[in-house]
Formats: structure tokens, sequence, C-alpha cells
């Protein structure tokens, strides 16, 4: 999402919509969009790393789906079925690389990612 929606996410207006709410009318609203959620760079890889980014990435899901079912049911659901969460993983790339390298590859995804859907 740009600025412009990020922004309204966060902030609660005079009609007392939740978080769910805003986000399922963003979603509405911004044509061509269909999915919401984080991109995640795994930027260390060890033996010992496996297992804690596992348990960081089930966390996270398990963090959106509980935050998520504490709203009205309909809105609730709808924000967690449209929810995504993108993980690049490239060992070659990214291991031990700094946020520049990270950006930078956002950058080039995002670009990508927004056409394809």
């Amino acid at each position: 999402m740009d600025r412009e929606h990020s922004d309204s996410i966060g902030h609660h207006d005079n009609n007392n919509d939740n978080t769910a709410t805003r986000l399922r009318r963003l979603l509405e609203s911004d044509e061509g969009h269909s999915t919401w959620g984080s991109v995640i760079y795994r930027c260390i890889y060890s033996p010992d790393s496996d297992r804690p980014w596992s348990r960081l990435l089930d966390a996270l899901k398990r963090y959106t789906r509980e935050a998520l079912q504490r709203y009205r049911h309909d809105d609730g659901a709808t924000a967690l079925s449209k929810f995504t969460l993108t993980t690049i993983e490239d060992s070659t790339l990214l291991d031990g690389s700094t946020t520049h390298v990270a950006r930078e590859h956002f950058r080039a995804w995002s670009s990508e990612a927004i056409a394809r859907e």
C-alpha cells in the first residue's frame, strides 16, 4: 500500500471503524490489489538459524490471525483471508547482506509484484 493508505490504517476516524474494517475498505477501494501483508527478508543463513526463522514466521502469522479475530467476524475474516506473509530467501544474495542490498532487491521485487497482482 502506498503512504496515503498506510497512514490511514493506524488512525481512528470519526466513524469508529476498526483496523479490519479499514483494511477491507482500503482493499475494496484499491483497484487491482487483492492482498495485504508484509515482506520479510531473511539475511542470516546458518544451521542454527533455520528453527528461529521458522518460529518467527509462525509467530507473525499467529499474532496476525489472533489480532484480526478480535474484530467483527466478517471484516476480520475478510482481512485475514487476504493477508499474505511474503518471505524473500536467497542465501546467495542475502546471507550477511546490508540493508542497502535488501532495499534494492525490494524495490525491484515490488515493481514486479505489483505488475503480477
